[in-house]
């Protein structure tokens, strides 16, 4: 994979991932918000493709950044 094609795919991955925060945090039950209730099949259908694409970009951030898991800002 080029470097150029990986900024890219992880730069859309960051942003899905952001959009799957907004989404998860506008789907939580009111007045104990633990578990979404709204937005379910959404949700589920972000959730897949952020696992996918983590799965096929872990060897590539691997080689770069062995604490990649860390929690950094998005």
């Amino acid at each position: 994979m080029l470097v150029s094609t990986l900024i890219q795919e992880i730069d859309e991955f960051r942003e899905r991932l952001k959009d799957h925060d907004r989404l998860w945090a506008k789907s939580l039950a009111q007045p104990m918000p633990d578990f979404p209730v709204r937005n379910l099949r959404e949700l589920e259908a972000q959730t897949d493709w952020l696992t996918r694409r983590l799965g096929a970009l872990r060897p590539f951030i691997e080689r770069f950044d062995e604490n990649w898991s860390t929690v950094k800002n998005l």
